[in-house]
């Protein structure tokens, strides 16, 4: 496995990026973290470094993850998954080349999405293989088939529509262009603004009904 990880202080300089976000950052004060996922994503104990500094970095430190991968082992990937979410870092994923597979799933995750002219999406069901006896693997190729399908809900339900995931499920592979991608992203968003700003609304008239009864 070939990446890079270089620290600079950051500066005053103002940070531009995609409008495509699920959070928006300003001027950093902390450090500057730089990831390269320029090959197949491999064996958990590859990436050791990057869920420590995933989890240590705080909450004015900017990590940037450079994607230019075609995927590979989707169980690694889960776990910097949920490196990304517990980071209190702003994480960006920057999409440089070809975001495919197992790749996308960090690149959805992260706080800001960035995708350069001329990049490539693809995203499928997971491939894979089991052996042993014959109940065995029917036992396998049956839970592989609820995880798998688990998993795809958990990270593309704001990105595909049901019917999509179930065709992915199913086997089709969705080929995506940048503009697609970020049109989706854009309805992503807000999609969750609308479930926050209802979710919001709803906290405050349990608040304002709490406030009455104990006036009451």
């Amino acid at each position: 496995m070939e990446y890079s990880m270089a620290r600079a202080k950051a500066t005053d300089k103002d940070f531009e990026v995609s409008p495509v976000v699920r959070g928006v950052f300003n001027r950093p004060t902390g450090q500057i973290l730089d990831f390269y996922l320029n090959s197949t994503i491999g064996s958990p104990e590859d990436y050791a470094e990057w869920n420590q500094i995933l989890r240590s970095s705080g909450e004015q430190d900017v990590v940037y993850l450079h994607i230019n991968c075609y995927g590979g082992q989707a169980l690694t990937a889960v776990q910097l998954m949920r490196a990304i979410s517990e980071s209190r870092a702003t994480v960006v994923a920057s999409v440089e080349g070809a975001c495919m597979s197992a790749a996308t799933f960090l690149f959805l995750m992260a706080d800001v999405c960035e995708i350069s002219d001329h990049s490539i999406f693809m995203f499928h069901n997971f491939s894979g293989g089991t052996i042993g006896k014959g109940n065995e693997m029917m036992a396998q190729v049956h839970h592989n088939d609820k995880w798998a399908r688990g998993l795809m809900e958990s990270i593309y339900s704001d990105f595909f529509t049901q019917e999509e995931i179930d065709s992915i499920l199913e086997g089709k592979d969705y080929w995506l262009s940048p503009d697609e991608v970020t049109e989706r992203l854009t309805q992503r968003n807000n999609k969750l603004e609308k479930q926050a700003k209802a979710a919001q609304i709803e906290a405050n008239k349990s608040e304002k009904a709490t406030k009455r009864t104990k006036k009451s």
